[in-house]
């Protein structure tokens, strides 16, 4: 799989298993080098909790992460 492809994956099989709240989803940040407007809002819609575009440094990784309680 693509990242989006297994992002929606994740999803579905959350839904599937009765996670519903954001607490209880796996967190999930895209790390790609698509920077493209579509792309980054197709990934939202899908579910993603953050997204990292190549090339990132170790302060954008911290950034990246720390809205997820890491």
């Amino acid at each position: 799989y693509n990242g989006p492809e297994l992002l929606e994956k994740i999803r579905s099989f959350e839904a599937e298993n009765g996670v519903t709240s954001k607490e209880e989803s796996v967190k999930i940040v895209m790390v790609t080098s698509r920077q493209d407007g579509p792309s980054i809002v197709s990934s939202f819609c899908k579910g993603c909790d953050g997204y990292l575009t190549k090339p990132y440094n170790k302060e954008e990784v911290f950034q990246a992460l720390a809205p997820l309680g890491f």
